[in-house]
């Protein structure tokens, strides 16, 4: 006779049931004595194909190891460690309360790995992984059990201390030093890690192919001026500024090795910017360079050298709130770490993607809504993949605010649909190789298996998903995002979304104080006053002139910082927050103006004395919102 097994709603321990009469009955447990109606679980939704019921779903990653096939056609199925068979034996005894939002961790991962593959050509000829994937046998299946109930409050405490407790390094928080203002997307890895010897890195470094592992190694080049075998650690550090603007990149090296000061300076020559000595700071016809030890270098735009200098010994915190709540909760001794702001990289999507790219990422921030105004994901490899995601929720611009343990429960919900919407795209494509067919239709069951491997923690006004999964998961996700991205281009749309047909903008007033009226998306962080008002310039159609003499006569400056946020306004409200900051102490004939000349639909940026001088007369502009 089957006993059922029904889980106790406040505690979720099971009780027993000799048989289905006593459903819809009440009960009582007797581990909490809580009393409720007896109903049976509810079915789970299961993807083809299902193994036998105790399958472990962490066994698609050792059934074939695609790394070890392709470099030696040898089968190395992996074991579980101890720690991940602990997290499934806490989540076998609460099944029925656990969010299962691990699934965007392999998305992730998929999504990193088509980014990658996208920069290269690709080739179907002798040696690809599609054809050392065929030579080889693939089995293995799992499970595909789907759960999004709510997580309760005794499951949160639970799980922090199973997360405390798979912490896979102890290290200091990144922090922004040596980078200059208005960062808000940071990356930061450990090259020389990635390239070393180790075996499951220099697997994994297999499975993404050797032109994908060319062009990581070109950029570090260019971003870093080192290849990734002596770059100890990379901080890189992108200014995404406003709509329309051109994103500035800085970053700051710290090499495996040390190397001799006089070397550094004769390679980083320039213009000395502190000849007394205090800071090696130079500054070369379009970057900057401060050396600061035998083994850290920072290098950023020609115009931002005064910056980092200022933030040469200490971090700088000139950044957004959510940056720095998530990088304050980091570990720079992590082998991958990412963090944004969501919105800053929603508007340059253009800048930081190829076109190639858009379609298999643009779904992971779709997945982030509304509600999520920062994240941050760290990836380490080491004897297992571990994986930590932070969502931090929107107060600002919010339709809604919504709290940590809501968005977990959002994400969660959407997150649970990744395995089928992937088991979908996957069923369109026809591979030509028996081994990549295999690999490429198991890659839905990966990240099932990486949504059950997570578990949820919440915090001030975060979210954090960890995940935990055999290390032999980072080849094969990798591997079959790779096959997938070059079956999805083969296929010719198995990867790209249907063609839309773009809106056409509404038509702009014809004069420019009618513009002055269409409203915009006024938020700055650290943006030279000059790029402030080209921006808002270029989002009315107008040309824009700032007489240089009269802002030299009043002691301002086109770099003077602009940091603020004022949502969607009229672009005549965000003019007026700018220009009233500069009222000349008091001094009328000092504070700074705007005059329009309609013939030639330019605006004009100067102060009262040299407007009087023109017989000019400024714009009336509303009064400055706080």
């Amino acid at each position: 006779m089957t006993v059922l097994r029904i889980p106790c709603p406040k505690c979720r321990k099971s009780l027993q049931l000799p048989d289905r009469r006593y459903l819809g009955k009440r009960g009582k447990c007797a581990a909490c004595g809580h009393s409720f109606v007896l109903q049976e679980p509810e079915p789970v939704i299961e993807l083809q194909p299902v193994p036998e019921p105790d399958a472990d779903p962490t066994d698609i990653f050792a059934a074939w190891s695609p790394a070890a096939t392709a470099l030696s056609d040898a089968d190395a199925p992996a074991e579980s460690s101890t720690m991940l068979a602990a997290i499934r034996r806490q989540r076998a005894r609460r099944r029925n309360a656990a969010i299962g939002a691990g699934s965007v961790t392999a998305l992730l991962i998929v999504g990193v790995f088509i980014f990658l593959r996208s920069h290269v050509p690709t080739s179907a000829g002798p040696g690809t992984p599609a054809q050392r994937a065929a030579s080889s046998p693939a089995n293995g299946s799992t499970a595909m059990a789907i759960d999004s109930n709510p997580v309760s409050a005794s499951v949160l405490e639970s799980n922090a201390r199973l997360v405390a407790g798979v912490r896979p390094t102890e290290g200091a928080p990144i922090d922004l030093t040596m980078m200059p203002s208005g960062v808000n997307l940071v990356i930061h890895l450990h090259p020389a890690q990635l390239w070393s010897d180790a075996p499951a890195l220099a697997e994994l470094r297999a499975t993404l192919t050797p032109p994908v592992t060319e062009w990581i190694t070109q950029q570090l080049a260019e971003t870093c001026r080192r290849p990734p075998e002596q770059i100890d650690e990379a901080l890189i550090g992108i200014l995404l500024g406003p709509t329309g603007s051109t994103p500035e990149v800085a970053s700051v090296v710290r090499l495996k090795q040390p190397a001799k000061l006089s070397d550094l300076v004769e390679e980083f020559r320039g213009e000395a910017l502190r000849p007394d000595g205090s800071l090696r700071l130079y500054r070369g016809e379009s970057h900057a360079y401060l050396i600061k030890d035998e083994r850290t270098i920072a290098i950023c735009p020609a115009g931002l050298a005064e910056d980092i200098a200022e933030w040469a010994d200490e971090p700088n915190d000139n950044t957004t709130d959510g940056l720095l709540q998530l990088l304050g909760a980091s570990d720079r001794e992590r082998l991958f770490t990412i963090a944004f702001e969501v919105d800053d990289v929603r508007r340059h999507e253009e800048w930081l993607l190829p076109e190639a790219a858009r379609p298999a990422l643009r779904p992971l921030l779709e997945l982030l809504g509304e509600d999520c105004e920062t994240a941050c994901w760290s990836v380490h490899l080491g004897d297992e993949l571990h994986s930590e995601l932070s969502f931090r929720t929107r107060l600002a611009g919010a339709d809604k605010v919504v709290s940590p343990g809501r968005l977990a429960e959002t994400l969660s919900d959407r997150m649970t649909r990744g395995p089928q919407q992937l088991q979908a795209a996957v069923a369109s494509l026809d591979p030509r190789h028996d081994g990549a067919r295999k690999l490429i239709g198991r890659l839905p069951a990966m990240v099932e298996a990486a949504r059950q491997s997570t578990v949820v923690t919440i915090g001030e006004r975060q979210a954090r998903f960890t995940t935990l999964l055999p290390a032999k998961a980072a080849p094969n996700l990798a591997l079959a995002a790779v096959l997938t991205a070059d079956e999805s281009r083969r296929a010719g749309s198995g990867s790209r979304p249907a063609p839309t047909v773009a809106a056409e903008s509404p038509a702009l007033p014809k004069t420019v104080a009618e513009r002055l009226k269409v409203t915009v998306d006024a938020e700055f962080r650290r943006t030279p006053l000059g790029d402030a008002l080209a921006y808002l310039c270029n989002e009315i159609d107008a040309r824009l002139e700032i007489d240089g003499d009269a802002l030299k006569d009043a002691g301002y400056t086109q770099n003077m910082p602009q940091t603020f946020n004022l949502g969607k306004v009229p672009a005549d409200v965000a003019l007026s927050r700018i220009v009233s900051q500069y009222d000349g102490d008091g001094k009328d004939e000092l504070q700074m103006v705007v005059v329009v000349d309609e013939p030639s639909q330019t605006l004009h940026v100067m102060t009262r004395k040299f407007a009087d001088q023109q017989n000019l007369t400024p714009l009336a502009l509303p009064p400055a919102p706080e």
